[in-house]
């Protein structure tokens, strides 16, 4: 009557792929339990049929299963165990490299270091944002951040005081954003943030909480009156405008570049902690 495919881990309930029919749910998740404890192949009665499933697997790792429902009258036949150890043979490898190619694909869209977005996969992720805030009329920020007097810890802590840095980062990001936001690693020291549901206001508290974080300084100290930390420009979202992710990232980072001016000459200054709630970022 049907069959479905199931790929690890066995405990999600919902087949990656049906066709035709299946038993209850209540069967599905027995059998299920049974190919998560071991169990290679089943054959069982059931109410009103018969189950038969068989794990696959690739390289001696469960990778899946194939799971039959024959309804009575139906009826599996002597070779339809055969048959199903076979194909779940088959499905081993192709469930392999399904699971390779998405595996390429999560890499082509990370940041290797820091685990977050590069550069093209936020880009292509923000332009899909801008057309949901357009369709629900709702505001956003882009935030470029980059960090203050990071070349200084290269060449006072070496090279991999740098990239601890920014893994570092690049969780204080995280940290500060939201589960539907995007937060990227643009390249070098630059890095993203598209905050959804954002108004100017938010903008500005968001690019306030970063500027004034000190735990960088602290962490990494590498010059009296040169600290390491964040420089944040932001550009609002209208979604009655034509703006476009490129016009957005222009005016985000011209913002960026005037906060880092401005921080510069704060520190130049003796000036304490930003004010950056208080101020116009982009």
């Amino acid at each position: 009557q049907g069959v479905a495919i199931f790929r690890t881990p066995l405990l999600a309930p919902a087949p990656a792929a049906v066709a035709g029919l299946l038993p209850d749910a209540g069967v599905i998740a027995g059998v299920l339990a049974d190919l998560r404890g071991g169990t290679r192949d089943i054959d069982r009665d059931a109410e009103n049929g018969t189950v038969m499933a068989s794990l696959s697997s690739f390289d001696h790792a469960a990778n899946g299963a194939v799971v039959a429902w024959y309804q009575d009258p139906a009826e599996p036949d002597e070779d339809s165990g055969t048959l199903l150890r076979q194909s779940a043979d088959q499905l081993g490898m192709i469930l392999a490299q399904v699971a390779n190619k998405e595996r390429l694909e999560v890499l082509s869209r990370t940041d290797a270091l820091t685990g977050l977005l590069n550069r093209r996969a936020f880009y292509e992720e923000t332009e899909k944002a801008i057309a949901r805030a357009r369709r629900t009329g709702s505001p956003a920020a882009l935030c470029f951040v980059d960090l203050n007097n990071f070349k200084s810890v290269n060449d006072v802590l070496g090279h991999k005081a740098g990239d601890e840095a920014l893994v570092v980062v690049a969780d204080l990001l995280r940290r500060n954003s939201r589960a539907h936001d995007l937060v990227a690693r643009l390249g070098g020291d630059e890095f993203a943030l598209w905050l959804e549901a954002t108004t100017e206001v938010g903008g500005r508290v968001k690019a306030s909480q970063l500027e004034a974080d000190r735990s960088l300084a602290e962490r990494f100290p590498v010059a009296v009156g040169a600290p390491l930390g964040l420089a944040v420009g932001f550009a609002i979202f209208d979604p009655a405008s034509g703006d476009t992710v490129a016009d957005l990232a222009d005016r985000a980072d011209r913002a960026m570049y005037a906060a880092k001016r401005r921080l510069k000459k704060r520190v130049a200054s003796g000036g304490g902690a930003t004010d950056a709630a208080t101020r116009q970022a982009g």
